[in-house]
């Protein structure tokens, strides 16, 4: 007898009745979900296209979640965030309209919109949530057993582990038994993101991360893709190899210096400190540095290679949190390392006016402070050197080389984005600096008044 086209309705309202959702999901979803399942751990990654259905598929597991722990002991809830409140209620409510005739009636949740939050029969609670610091107490409760982080990498990033290590994990303290924490995000513009740089990283570590491109879509055939790629860009475009094959790509246009190129002015072969007759000459040593005290302090240690016309950066030291007299040896040691036996480095360091006063006085230590103007102007000169071929680095500098490749502005392109790793681009500041003292063109020589200056400079 041919089954009633209702048949596959009822089968499947029995199987979520008995808490069986594994039917629902394609087979790169039904993966990572069971990996979920049967993990130890307690944090999961999934790195996902666009077209995979992360939000819809997270709903689904967050339901499941619910409908296996109905005898628990203990109130189960589900809390689901996203990069803001608004659009947890814009997604969830759609997918809520779509999701809502798998639920049996009698089972299903009462969904309050303005709240952002399914109430179930037996007192369960799917609740939504936003990740903006003004959103992030709307999320704090007594209890919970799942939390779902969804496009976590596009996260408010300043207060992203403080929210979830002190306002969202506590609430799982009564559940360490069934607890689960999932990351679910597209690939990160930022890839200083906390996400990506601490949660992903630490995943694919313990083999608890998962990634799936658009090629592992089922619902999209050849044509569609192809469709797809061309509508972003092609093969080449950062934003298909980024968005839809998950791979780490750096928005260009939000780099601060672009036109570094790590095969270009990057090389563990310095040139010799020789003439064109292969005589030794004396170069101009030159330090940058960038003083944040309860911040990051960067120094640069490089001189000005006038037979090349490079500033050359030979070494690099970054700290956080240093008193002045730490700051005071870490350049003394710099100097011993780099310039031993050099001309005296001119110095040039920012800082504000009072531990200034004091690294000179107290800790005896000569500088200048640096010729500063607006921090666009400033970048557009380091640009400009970049541009102009006159800047290598050794490759030991790995902060400062990091930092060249990868810092950003922030939305507004006013200044450097904050990060944990970049900060607030203090290698780059400290390089621009550096690079301001360079006489381009000229021997240290022809700088007629060039010690004389260095001392009036340092006395200011």
């Amino acid at each position: 007898m041919k089954k009633k086209p209702t048949d596959k309705k009822h089968i499947s309202n029995e199987l979520v009745r008995r808490g069986h959702f594994d039917h629902l999901f394609t087979p790169t979803q039904k993966h990572f979900f069971n990996m979920v399942d049967e993990s130890n751990d307690t944090t999961l990654f999934w790195l996902a296209a666009r077209k995979s259905g992360k939000s819809y598929s997270a709903f689904l597991y967050g339901l499941k979640f619910i409908f296996k722990h109905r005898n628990y002991g203990k109130p189960i809830i589900v809390r689901h965030i996203f990069p803001t409140i608004k659009l947890a209620k814009e997604v969830m409510s759609a997918l809520w309209t779509e999701i809502k005739d798998i639920i049996p009636t009698e089972l299903q949740p009462r969904y309050n919109r303005t709240e952002g939050k399914f109430t179930f029969p037996w007192g369960a609670e799917y609740i939504l949530g936003g990740s903006l610091p003004e959103n992030q107490d709307s999320s704090r409760g007594p209890f919970c057993a799942l939390f779902i982080f969804d496009e976590c990498a596009f996260w408010h990033k300043e207060s992203f582990h403080i929210f979830i290590n002190s306002v969202l994990k506590p609430q799982a303290t009564h559940y360490q038994d069934i607890v689960k924490y999932i990351y679910i995000t597209t690939p990160p513009k930022d890839i200083d993101h906390p996400a990506y740089n601490d949660i992903f990283k630490q995943s694919i570590k313990k083999k608890t991360a998962h990634i799936s491109t658009i090629y592992d879509n089922p619902f999209l055939n050849e044509a569609t893709i192809a469709k797809i790629k061309d509508e972003v860009g092609g093969e080449e475009s950062d934003a298909w190899q980024r968005e839809y094959l998950c791979e780490l790509v750096i928005d260009r246009s939000a780099l601060v210096v672009p036109e570094f190129d790590e095969n270009d002015h990057v090389s563990d072969d310095i040139p010799p400190r020789v003439d064109n007759f292969g005589r030794s000459v004396l170069f101009r040593p030159i330090v940058g540095g960038d003083a944040g005290l309860v911040d990051n302090t960067f120094f640069v240690f490089g001189y000005h290679d006038y037979i090349h016309d490079k500033y050359i950066v030979l070494g690099e030291w970054y700290g956080n949190y240093k008193t002045l007299a730490e700051i005071k040896d870490a350049y003394d040691n710099g100097i011993e390392e780099h310039f031993k036996d050099w001309l005296e480095p001119e110095t040039v360091l920012d800082i504000f006016e009072i531990a200034a006063y004091d690294l000179r006085h107290e800790h005896e230590m000569n500088f200048a402070r640096p010729r500063k103007a607006k921090v666009e102007e400033t970048i557009s000169f380091i640009r400009d050197c970049f541009i102009n071929d006159k800047v290598l680095i050794h490759n030991s500098c790995e902060r400062l080389i990091w930092e060249l490749g990868n810092a950003i502005w922030n939305e507004k392109r006013t200044e450097i984005s904050r990060s944990s790793k970049q900060s607030h681009g203090d290698g780059i500041m400290a390089l621009a600096y550096a690079l301001r003292e360079v006489s381009w063109g000229t021997r240290p020589e022809d700088i007629s008044s060039g010690l004389e200056f260095n001392k009036i400079r340092r006395s200011r």
